[in-house]
């Protein structure tokens, strides 16, 4: 199901909520700053792409849609994500991408089924500790951030096969580090 929302609507619309066997759901509205608790009862929901520049608080409520595996909150004003972990997450996707995210919380590394994070175009300047413990990813995106060393979480990331860190100011030990230990190439 694909929604547009009118110009200045803010209101998550209604519409998903009376299709419970839905399974894939994108919504365009540049005035939603609100996601509904209720989101987590589309339980067949896989899928979710949500495209807002008002929203500036990651709803941990999508983490507890129970089937969801691929989840797009792209292009938009995103800073920050609750401080309470998520109770479960089945997410093996997710696409953060051309946000204004600045801090990856502790609770991150706890996201084991994680296997795609794209986090490019953000305004992240390190990764925390708990990054390493993302034993499932193997594709990370980290393109267009403020990233000086990454290679303290990353070493530990044995399924890791596709790293892109394009436009980050690394610096020359870590891209030393990341060269000999990781064999990556930097141009």
């Amino acid at each position: 199901m694909r929604i547009r929302l009118k110009k200045y609507q803010s209101e998550f619309p209604q519409g998903p909520f009376q299709k419970p066997n839905l399974t894939s759901l994108e919504i365009f509205g540049d005035s939603i700053d609100n996601i509904p608790a209720e989101i987590k009862e589309l339980k067949y929901l896989k899928t979710l792409s949500i495209s807002t520049k008002a929203l500036k608080v990651f709803p941990n409520c999508l983490f507890e849609i129970p089937s969801l595996k691929i989840l797009k909150l792209k292009n938009g004003i995103l800073e920050s994500f609750s401080s309470e972990p998520p109770r479960r997450c089945q997410i093996v996707n997710l696409q953060l991408t051309n946000n204004l995210i600045a801090e990856i919380p502790h609770w991150f590394g706890d996201l084991n089924s994680l296997k795609e994070l794209d986090l490019a175009g953000n305004n992240l300047q390190e990764l925390p500790l708990q990054f390493a413990k993302l034993k499932a990813l193997n594709r990370l995106n980290l393109d267009r951030n403020q990233l000086q060393e990454v290679y303290h979480c990353l070493q530990y990331l044995p399924n890791l096969n596709h790293l892109s860190l394009d436009n980050n100011p690394l610096t020359a030990a870590d891209k030393k580090l990341l060269t000999k230990e990781l064999n990556l190439w930097f141009t």
